[in-house]
Parts: structure tokens; C-alpha cells; sequence
């Protein structure tokens, strides 16, 4: 048991946590690294300005954890969207997110242009689709139908148009795209395929028993990748791209016309993201808002650096995204222990320093963390719900507690410690009994 001391000259709502990204673990409880997943901000409030911090003096609470597009991606995004190979958007879904250049590489690429379900794909997203030339004519691409019962590659597709097919003329026939600027991009030759009428004027049957099956699998739209047709009525609600300007996955200057960050502010367009929240929280919301906020209108994925540091200065909140600055919540509290200690080498699933796990994850807390006694102090609970002073993890990261075990250190071990605002966050926790959602 200990003390807390009493933290009279701290007002909470106004601080901005400072968050240190450093690993360092000992032994047992020794690395309480706070940070990683969670909602809401940091631990509360302040300390991120003053000597030593990375951010050059903003406080700004995100600028701390995410000060750049690299950290961005290596703390928030890697160790909670594209955590393992093969698995979310780990060389899986779209839009890929293995690296920090998949990550920039999302400035200006199209919006669900390979999602699972079509029905997904916002009126926002849709652009111009691929055009079918058949003879003289050329029409838009609206919807390719292929029966959820076919063989993959399908032998046979649906192809609905945007107006009258007309003469049914296979010599030549083929699909092109264009660029923005008008420019053709693509041209697919239709060879072996044959066609016949649809249901209506605007219909086409193409037949793909003797094509190749490249073709074969190009027209395949139930296969989410890049390499298909584009169809200009994706989600099949008879309007076609109805925004004059598309959406983009990151639309520079503009979060609002940005999926990647509609995705994770609401469920307007999908379930909100991500579902896990490992190490993402309201921090690494609002770096992705000030990031996009400050590109330049212009930007592309060839012109943004890795190591381009955000903006923060003139970046103003966002009203629908959830508060950064939050304190004494599990999002506050999961947010710390993902960036400061459940790191590469420390109190991690792999790792497990001194046999402590501080993943941020409900179940690992509970079976790990949440009354469970300390290997390190004899009779002592790593977390005590409702009572911060019985709460040996507190007590490790508390420079003013003397309940330590003998001969071990203040946690974490290495970079700055815990400022007032993260300990008061951790504390206001457990007294509100060590919630886990």
C-alpha cells in the first residue's frame, strides 16, 4: 500500500500528454509502457513541451506519440491494421498498409475501388468506370454482373451500360480507361469472347468459354484486388459516381473527402475501424486528421517524405472524432501501455519482460494485469479495481512511491518517465474500477 500524493496544481481537460517513445523494460512490472491502442487520448492531459521533447515544442497530445508519418505508421497503424502477414491489411485487403510507403501511397489512390462487398462502395468512392468499344460505339461500364454460383474465372459475365449497347460487334471489341486528364490508361482486347443480348438495350451478355483467362479474371468482380474492369456504378444504386471530385483514400488537405479517415471516425460507410483496437486510440485519430489536414492540395504519393513531420500548430480539433484528451478511461490507460510498454523486447506477447504481458487487450489485462499478484512484490496485486494505492503496477511507474520491491527501478527504464498528467490518468482508472471497455 502507498500514498498517492495529491496532485493539487493539475488541471486535467487542460493538459496534453507527453508520451515518450521509448521502449525499456526490466524485470517484472519494471517496464509499465503505457500506450499503444485505446480510444481517447493519452492519459490525460499535458507535458509535451519542454526539454527533450521530439516534438519541438508543441503540445499538442498526439504530437509526442506520432510526431511524423513514420511513427505514425509504425505505432499506430502496423501494430493494429497490418499487425501479422496475410491477415487484414497485411498483404490481404485493400487498401494495403505493410509499410510506412503503403501508407503514403494512399495520397490520391481511389476509395473501395476492391471492396468485398459492392453494396460498400459510397456514391463518394465511384469514378468513371472502364469503357466497352463494340464497333463504332463506346459506352460506360456501369455494373458487371457475374453469378454468385460461377466457376472462378467465370464463363460468362453481365455487362450493363450506361446507354444502348447497339450492334453487337465483336471485331476489335475491347475496354479502355481513361486518366483524369483524359488520357487512355488501359486497353484490354476482347479476343474469344463473343456477345449476345441482355435484358434490356443497355445489356450485354459476354460469353468467355474461348477467351483467355486472364481476360477471364479480369471481368471477375467478385475478386478483390486492382487488376479489374472498374465499373461507374459499384454499389448498384443506379446513381454513377455522382461526385464531381471522387474521394480518395487520403484526399490531401481534406480529411472530410478522406475514406481512410471516415472509416475511423464513424460507421457510416461501414463498420468503424479499426474493429481491434490494439495500439490505435484518439490520438492516432487525430494524427491522421492533422496529417491530411496539412498536405498541400497538390500533394501526391511521389512528393510526401516518410519522415515529414505533421503539423499540429494549425491543426484545429476535429468535432466529430473522439477527445484526445480523456483521461482515467481503458482507452487513455491502453493507449500508454501500447506505446510505452507492450514495445519490441518488453512486456509484449512475445517477450513477456519479467513475466508480465501489458499488451494493450482487454482479455490479456484480465487474465494478466487485473488482480493478479506481483512476482516482483510478495502479496502485492499488479491491479486492485477501485484502489489505486493497492495497485502495484501504479506504484512501478510513481516516482513517489516507496512500495517498490528492493533493487528495482521506476518504470519505464528508459526515456523520460511518466509525466504527472499519464500517472494521475492511470490512478483516475483504477478508482473508477479498472473498466476494460
Amino acid at each position: 500500500m502507498y500514498l498517492i500524493r495529491r496532485f493539487s496544481g493539475l488541471i486535467a481537460a487542460a493538459c496534453a500528454l507527453t508520451f515518450v517513445m521509448a521502449s525499456g523494460c526490466g524485470s517484472e512490472e519494471a517496464g509499465v509502457n503505457l500506450g499503444g491502442e485505446g480510444g481517447a487520448g493519452g492519459a490525460g492531459g499535458s507535458g509535451g513541451s519542454g526539454a527533450g521533447n521530439p516534438t519541438g515544442g508543441s503540445t499538442d497530445p498526439a504530437a509526442a506519440v506520432f510526431p511524423d508519418i513514420a511513427s505514425l505508421h509504425a505505432t499506430g497503424m502496423a501494430r493494429t491494421c497490418a499487425l501479422n502477414d496475410g491477415v487484414c491489411h497485411s498483404a490481404r485487403q485493400y487498401p494495403e498498409l505493410g509499410s510506412v510507403k503503403d501508407l503514403v501511397a494512399l495520397v490520391n489512390a481511389p476509395c473501395q475501388v476492391a471492396s468485398n462487398d459492392p453494396a460498400h462502395v459510397p456514391d463518394e468512392c465511384e469514378r468513371p468506370g472502364d469503357l466497352l468499344v463494340l464497333g463504332d460505339t463506346e459506352h460506360e461500364i456501369l455494373r458487371v454482373l457475374v453469378d454468385p454460383k460461377a466457376p472462378f474465372p467465370p464463363v460468362s459475365v453481365e455487362v450493363r451500360l450506361a446507354g444502348p449497347a447497339g450492334p453487337l460487334d465483336g471485331v476489335g471489341a475491347r475496354i479502355r480507361r481513361l486518366g483524369d486528364a483524359g488520357a487512355e490508361t488501359l486497353s484490354v482486347p476482347l479476343d474469344g469472347a463473343t456477345f449476345a443480348p441482355g435484358a434490356d438495350a443497355s445489356s450485354v451478355i459476354v460469353q468467355l468459354g474461348s477467351a483467355p483467362v486472364e481476360l477471364r479474371r479480369f471481368l471477375d468482380v467478385r475478386s478483390s484486388d486492382l487488376d479489374r474492369v472498374r465499373v461507374g456504378d459499384a454499389n448498384g444504386n443506379g446513381t454513377a459516381h455522382a461526385s464531381a471530385t471522387p474521394w480518395a483514400l487520403v484526399t490531401p488537405g481534406d480529411p472530410s473527402r478522406s475514406y481512410l479517415y471516415k472509416r475511423l471516425i464513424n460507421d457510416a460507410h461501414g463498420p468503424k475501424m479499426p474493429l481491434l483496437q490494439r495500439t490505435w486510440s484518439a490520438l492516432a485519430t487525430r494524427a491522421v486528421w492533422c496529417w491530411i489536414r496539412g498536405l498541400p492540395a497538390d500533394a501526391t504519393a511521389a512528393t510526401v517524405s516518410v519522415s515529414e513531420r505533421i503539423d499540429y500548430e494549425d491543426c484545429p480539433s476535429d468535432p466529430d472524432a473522439p477527445d484526445p484528451n480523456a483521461t482515467g478511461t481503458w482507452s487513455s490507460v491502453r493507449t500508454l501501455m501500447g506505446s510505452r510498454c507492450a514495445t519490441a523486447g518488453c512486456h509484449n506477447e512475445a517477450v513477456k519482460a519479467g513475466a508480465l504481458d501489458l499488451s494493450p487487450n482487454s482479455l490479456v489485462f484480465q487474465q494478466s494485469v487485473i488482480g493478479v499478484p506481483s512476482v516482483q512484490q510478495m502479496g502485492a496485486l499488479r491491479v486492485v479495481p477501485g484502489q489505486p494505492q493497492a495497485s502495484y503496477l501504479l506504484c512501478k511507474v510513481d516516482p513517489e512511491c516507496d512500495s517498490r520491491a528492493p533493487m528495482t527501478a521506476l518504470m519505464p527504464i528508459t526515456g523520460n518517465p511518466l509525466t504527472e498528467a499519464e500517472i494521475k490518468s492511470i490512478s483516475e482508472w483504477i478508482l473508477n474500477g479498472a473498466p476494460l471497455e
